[in-house]
C-alpha cells in the first residue's frame, strides 16, 4: 500500500468506527434532587435511593462516544447537575423541560449552560423532534415526537390505541433507565 492508500484506508476506518460506536442515549424526567418525587414516583425506600439509582442507570450505561440527549426536568439542584455533568460522553445535549428553568435553585442555569454542549427548547434531528412536552400533531411535519414530561402516561391516536407519532422516554415509561435511540427507532418500525 502506498502513503495515499494508508491514509484514506485509515480515515474511512475511523469514519466507519464512529459511526458504528457512536450512540444517541435518551432519558427524560430523572428529577434528581426533587425532595418530593416519591409522592409522583412510587418504589424507593427515599429520595435519595431514588436520586442514586437512576443516577446510577444513567452513568452506568453512557459510553464515552455517545451523544448524551436529555429531554427536560433532570435535576433540581446543583448538587445534581454537576453529577450529570461529570458523565463522561462526546457530547451532552439539554432539551429544557418545564422544571428546568426554575429559578428557585440559585445558579441553577449558569449550571446548566456548564454542564451540556448544546441546549435547546427543542431539537429536530433525524427525522424527529426531541421535545420535553409532546408538540401539536400539526406541528409534527411528518416527523416522530420523542418526548418525556407526561411520566407513566402516553398519547393515544382516536381509535384509543398508543400514536406511533409520539414516542415517551420519560423514566417513568423505561423502568427508570436511559434508553438507545436506535431501540426507539426499532419500536416504531414494528
Amino acid at each position: 500500500m502506498n502513503n495515499a492508500t494508508v491514509q484514506v484506508y485509515i480515515i474511512h476506518n475511523i469514519v466507519t468506527e464512529n459511526i458504528l460506536m457512536s450512540r444517541f442515549v435518551l432519558s427524560a424526567d430523572l428529577h434528581l434532587g426533587h425532595d418530593n418525587i416519591l409522592k409522583y414516583r412510587s418504589g424507593f425506600d427515599s429520595p435519595e435511593e431514588h436520586h442514586n439509582i437512576l443516577f446510577d442507570n444513567l452513568a452506568s450505561f453512557v459510553q464515552r462516544r455517545d451523544t448524551l440527549i436529555l429531554l427536560g426536568d433532570i435535576a433540581t439542584t446543583p448538587f445534581w447537575l454537576e453529577r450529570v455533568a461529570s458523565i463522561q460522553c462526546t457530547k451532552k445535549v439539554l432539551v429544557l423541560g418545564n422544571h428546568c428553568t426554575n429559578m428557585k435553585v440559585s445558579g441553577k442555569m449558569l449550571a446548566l449552560t456548564d454542564g451540556f454542549d448544546e441546549i435547546h427548547s427543542m431539537l429536530s434531528k433525524r427525522n424527529t423532534w426531541f421535545t420535553h412536552c409532546p408538540i401539536h400533531p400539526q406541528e409534527l411535519h411528518g416527523k416522530i415526537n420523542v418526548h418525556g414530561h407526561l411520566h407513566d402516561s402516553i398519547i393515544l391516536d382516536d381509535a384509543g390505541k398508543p400514536d406511533p407519532r409520539y414516542i415517551n422516554i420519560s423514566v417513568d415509561q423505561t423502568q427508570f433507565r436511559p434508553v438507545l435511540f436506535g431501540d426507539v427507532v426499532s419500536q416504531i418500525t414494528r
